[in-house]
């Protein structure tokens, strides 16, 4: 590899090729849509991704020895070396999760995927208060597990039912509310892993990372309708079933130093209607 294909040496990048550009422009379509219908405008977004640039090029680029100089990324990066300087020494944001979405999350999979809380076939069963209260418990000691009660049965992911004082779950997989700390927290932080995945296969990562999908123009409504709910369908049992694997591998790491590593694995579907100008 030359010296200006590397961006590691700090010197003029490559001219990248129109069939990254291409896939570029079609990936940020729907972010930029969405970006104008919340009120992100162009200036924002610039000096937004002035920081990325940054941090990227310090966090992924830097030397194995010593630190990268302001003006080896300001070469990189085409930012320019006082823009630089200045948001190296901007003190860091750091993002915190919506807390309670987040052990929701966690809530729901460990019900679904620890057989202590799991009928004959399987499936999550209703819990005495007490059994809830252990489960509270394992998922956060920091809050009350009645406080969690009461903002997940708010959230409709829980029902006290009052013929038994039993906990129901109502949903066996998280969706987000109309929070929109907690839309945005999952938007970001799912489509972060999935461009991660695909941008690491591009750049010729070994092994590569899982990242497939199926594309079939010509369908009807009906038919679109019918393989939504059946990809919905096979999708949730695929979650489940590895939900409960990686509990089983959580615990069998729980007391090793290696266990440093985070996994992630997502699906998704989308339709539109390419005759009514949806991109395909």
């Amino acid at each position: 590899m030359s010296d200006r294909a590397n961006p590691n040496n700090g010197i003029m990048p490559p001219e990248p090729p129109d069939s990254l550009l291409d896939a570029l422009r079609r990936m940020l379509q729907p972010l930029i849509r969405l970006l104008i219908a919340r009120g992100i405008s162009f200036p924002l977004l610039s000096g937004l991704l002035k920081g990325i640039y940054v941090d990227a090029a310090q966090r992924y680029f830097a030397p194995k020895e010593g630190r990268i100089t302001d003006s080896r990324i300001s070469v990189m990066t085409g930012v320019h070396r006082k823009d630089v300087r200045r948001l190296r020494e901007a003190p860091q944001q750091v993002l915190q999760p919506p807390r309670v979405a987040t052990l929701g999350a966690r809530m729901i999979g460990v019900w679904t995927g620890d057989p202590r809380y799991q009928d004959d076939r399987g499936r999550p069963r209703p819990l005495e208060r007490a059994e809830f209260e252990q489960l509270a418990l394992v998922i956060s000691r920091d809050v009350h597990p009645r406080t969690l009660l009461d903002e997940w049965c708010r959230r409709g992911m829980l029902e006290v039912v009052e013929a038994d004082g039993r906990v129901h779950l109502c949903r066996e997989a998280y969706v987000p509310s109309d929070d929109a700390d907690d839309l945005a927290y999952f938007f970001g932080r799912n489509l972060h892993d999935h461009v991660a995945a695909a941008g690491e296969n591009l750049l010729g990562g070994r092994p590569p990372h899982l990242e497939q999908a199926v594309y079939y123009p010509r369908l009807t409504a009906q038919s679109i309708a019918e393989l939504q709910q059946f990809a919905r369908q096979r999708a949730t049992a695929v979650l489940h079933e590895l939900n409960q694997e990686i509990l089983t591998r959580i615990e069998s790491d729980r007391n090793s130093p290696e266990a440093t590593h985070r996994f992630c694995f997502g699906v998704y579907s989308y339709t539109d209607d390419a005759a009514g100008g949806g991109k395909q």
